[in-house]
């Protein structure tokens, strides 16, 4: 059964015929008659009589009848609540995004929200981990998009897996290839700051290895870093998102760090006094769905939690 056929009995056993039935309805009367009969065949039993007054529902019929008035009564209900959330959506959210992700995700979202809910506005603040993370614990952001680190204790809904690439100019490394950490630990390095979260991550998982980065310059801005590596003077270790951009421009090469995988999970924060705000739940889901979105496209070099791994890949 479905919505349509429950439609058409309700509308036959309250007409009393199928002609006033189809009158009423709009739709030809051999129509009602089909998807009575396949209701009838789908349930193994006789639901509407004729007789002298017109139609009849039988004993199952008329049980039929008590329980599609009660579906049908819900789904307007349901229809109702939707359409009324629809047009409580307006206003401000204010969202945190990581430098890092900002050129995926910034467009896609911004023209997202334009259609979906063109009454809400966005502002959105883009920076380093580090930062954001401190700025949502005082309260600024209604959503906060960032990279896990061992500091936030705030729970949020885990996205995403991303892994650590080692960077080089365009061509140092050979696109999507791997290698071996090993092998990385003499080059010269330009990095973030020992106080940016991206280079705690990286500082905690190159420690539990037992080993260390050469690291040679650091520096607090990531186009200055990846400039840096672009012409050659140095390699870096960052997220796809990060380099995805300069990847697909042939600024620059990058292969997939292993033994081990280095690797940061996306977490979607909501301020605690917006959980039940309908303006930042349907942002939240339109955040989730278009991260989800731009990793199975493979846009973003990520892989989904509990998904297998998207390979990096450049745009030709």
């Amino acid at each position: 059964m479905d919505i349509r056929q429950l439609r058409y009995f309700v509308g036959v056993v309250d007409a009393g015929s199928f002609t006033r039935a189809a009158a009423r309805l709009h739709v030809a009367q051999s129509a009602l008659s089909f998807q009575i009969k396949q209701m009838e065949d789908s349930l193994g039993a006789p639901l509407l009589v004729r007789d002298a007054h017109g139609v009849q529902p039988t004993e199952p019929g008329r049980t039929l009848y008590h329980h599609a008035e009660i579906i049908l009564a819900q789904i307007e209900t349901a229809r109702s609540d939707v359409q009324s959330k629809v047009c409580e959506i307006a206003g401000e959210v204010t969202i945190g995004v990581p430098t890092a992700a900002s050129d995926l995700l910034v467009p896609e979202l911004l023209a997202a929200a334009r259609t979906s809910f063109p009454s809400v506005r966005l502002k959105i603040t883009e920076g380093l981990t580090g930062v954001l993370d401190e700025w949502t614990k005082l309260g600024k952001f209604n959503l906060s998009l960032q990279y896990k680190s061992s500091s936030q204790t705030d729970e949020g809904i885990e996205l995403a897996e991303e892994d650590y690439f080692l960077v080089g100019d365009r061509n140092s490394l050979p696109d999507t290839e791997e290698i071996e950490f090993n092998d990385i630990r003499g080059l010269p390095m330009a990095m973030p700051m020992p106080t940016m979260n991206i280079r705690k991550s990286i500082d905690d998982l190159v420690a539990k290895s037992g080993s260390s980065l050469n690291v040679r310059f650091e520096i607090d801005s990531l186009p200055a870093i990846l400039k840096l590596v672009g012409e050659g003077k140095a390699f870096t270790v960052l997220g796809g998102a990060a380099i995805q951009k300069d990847l697909n421009q042939g600024n620059i090469s990058a292969a997939r760090i292993i033994n081990p995988v280095l690797s940061r999970t996306i977490v979607l924060f909501t301020n605690k006094h917006d959980l039940q705000s309908a303006k930042v739940g349907a942002v939240r889901t339109l955040v989730r769905d278009i991260v989800c979105r731009l990793i199975e496209r493979g846009d973003w070099p990520a892989r989904l939690i509990a998904e297998p791994t998207t390979a990096l890949r450049a745009s030709r």
